[in-house]
């Protein structure tokens, strides 16, 4: 059990020194477009807003004008989300309780235009310890997962989203003797060592090929007016940061994020 927990250890040092150095990649390229792009992208706007404003100009002119201005805002704005994503915050630590932390998220979504039709329900599990967490962060975090429970929703059969809050043990262990029972667990012994808040959808699941690069930066399966492919690669860092992890388990019917 030892050896198994120290390697479990190692794998998630690797894959945080791994995203650790994209992050640093994705700073210096962030910087490096706001600069080169920065510019260009302000004259664009500048010279849509004269055509509109141009008094000899046909409708359709406008119309254009008005399209190419909405582009170059998409752009400006994926720039200034890199340059965010980049740059390290301080933590801004408080306690709370984990049915007043799912209360708040579920109040604030459920009114949400994109999940009108959809059922947004809540499970707590009762005596779990507070948390002690970044709100705006976390925040993020629960909105990016419920919104794209949501667009799953919508773009393939079922209509339920579960926020819940359940008690976090480790992963089981195998039997540790000969004579324990086949496939015997003692994971009722152990303390809970955190608690796991989960945002559970009955979609149509993501693909077993996508999986792996869930949580890469700028991979999305979502359409080009959808998203941008950082939302759940900034939720994996936020949960990184909190001294916590975010996993995926996703089949037909069934997707967990697991925090």
């Amino acid at each position: 059990e030892s050896l198994e927990l120290e390697r479990e250890a190692l794998l998630r040092a690797q894959e945080s020194l791994s995203r650790s150095r994209r992050l640093a990649s994705l700073g210096q390229l962030a910087a490096g477009v706001a600069h080169e792009v920065g510019n260009p992208v302000a004259a664009i706007l500048g010279y849509a807003e004269v055509c509109r404003r141009e008094k000899t100009a046909s409708p359709r002119a406008r119309e254009l004008a008005e399209l190419i201005a909405g582009e170059a805002l998409r752009v400006r704005a994926l720039v200034r989300e890199m340059l965010d994503l980049s740059r390290p915050e301080a933590l801004v630590l408080e306690r709370v309780g984990p049915a007043a932390l799912v209360e708040r998220i579920a109040s604030r979504m459920r009114p949400q235009p994109l999940l009108a039709g959809l059922e947004l329900d809540t499970h707590v599990d009762p005596g779990l310890a507070e948390v002690e967490v970044d709100w705006r962060r976390v925040e993020q975090v629960f909105v990016n997962l419920i919104e794209n429970a949501a667009h799953a929703l919508r773009s393939g059969g079922g209509r339920r989203i579960e926020l819940a809050a359940r008690s976090g043990h480790a992963p089981s262990r195998p039997s540790r003797r000969s004579s324990d029972a086949e496939l015997a667990s003692y994971l009722e012994l152990r303390a809970p060592d955190g608690v796991a808040f989960e945002v559970i959808d009955d979609g149509p699941g993501i693909d077993p090929e996508d999986l792996p690069r869930i949580f890469d930066p700028f991979f999305t399966t979502k359409g080009p007016d959808e998203g941008t492919g950082l939302g759940l690669w900034n939720a994996h860092r936020i949960a990184e940061l909190l001294g916590g992890r975010l996993e995926v388990t996703s089949q037909s019917g069934r997707t967990c994020f697991r925090l």
